[in-house]
């Protein structure tokens, strides 16, 4: 991530609390270089099936408070945020439950129309982007 101009901070064994701090500096307190206009945000570990992910003291935190504290307020411009129009990547490496995952249908955009794909649920600990 370096190599790609992103600011990274690394943490193995994280604690919920050390976790925390680093989403509010990440969100609030960094100032970015103009260059910088990615985040991306990396966890493995373990997790249950209600979303939350397991930290080394213990305690568990809510995916969804992650994605929260990483996007710029709704009641907010965009500008106002330190990682206002940034895009933002998110890799959880984490287990959700023990339902199977069905896959996702998806459509080739542009080019020639073909029947929608099954991206199948057999295949894991994978990122596909289109």
């Amino acid at each position: 991530f370096r190599s790609l101009r992103f600011a990274v901070i690394h943490k193995h064994n994280a604690s919920l609390a050390f976790t925390m701090s680093i989403l509010q500096k990440a969100a609030n307190d960094i100032c970015y270089l103009p260059s910088y206009r990615r985040l991306a945000f990396v966890f493995a570990g373990h997790g249950e099936e209600n979303g939350c992910l397991f930290m080394n003291d213990g305690n568990s935190i809510q995916i969804d408070t992650i994605l929260n504290k990483l996007s710029p307020s709704s009641s907010k411009p965009a500008n106002s945020s330190p990682l206002g129009h940034m895009v933002r990547l998110f890799f959880i490496d984490a287990c959700r439950g023990d339902r199977n995952d069905l896959g996702i249908m998806v459509s080739p955009r542009g080019g020639k129309s073909t029947e929608p794909l099954r991206i199948p649920s057999t295949l894991t600990n994978l990122y596909i982007a289109y």
